[in-house]
């Protein structure tokens, strides 16, 4: 379990919001992929909009520490 919680905060400690949101969205889509290849028995595609949604919170979190810790620096 200290893995997990490990895996979804930062460096600080604190609760990552784009590793979260990141694995509740995956999980979601997941859950439904799986329920159309059961129902339709058809293997559904991964949109390319769904990566971009990922990189993008990814980015914005990253972005924003960089921006914080060039501030710091000054």
């Amino acid at each position: 379990m200290g893995f997990l919680k490990g895996l979804f905060k930062d460096d600080n400690g604190k609760w990552s919001f784009s590793r979260v949101s990141t694995a509740i969205i995956l999980s979601f889509y997941l859950a439904i992929s799986g329920y159309i290849a059961v129902t339709e028995k058809t293997i559904p595609d991964i949109p390319d909009n769904l990566y971009l949604l990922l990189l993008s919170l990814y980015g914005v979190n990253k972005l924003a520490s960089a921006f914080k810790s060039f501030k710091s620096s000054e």
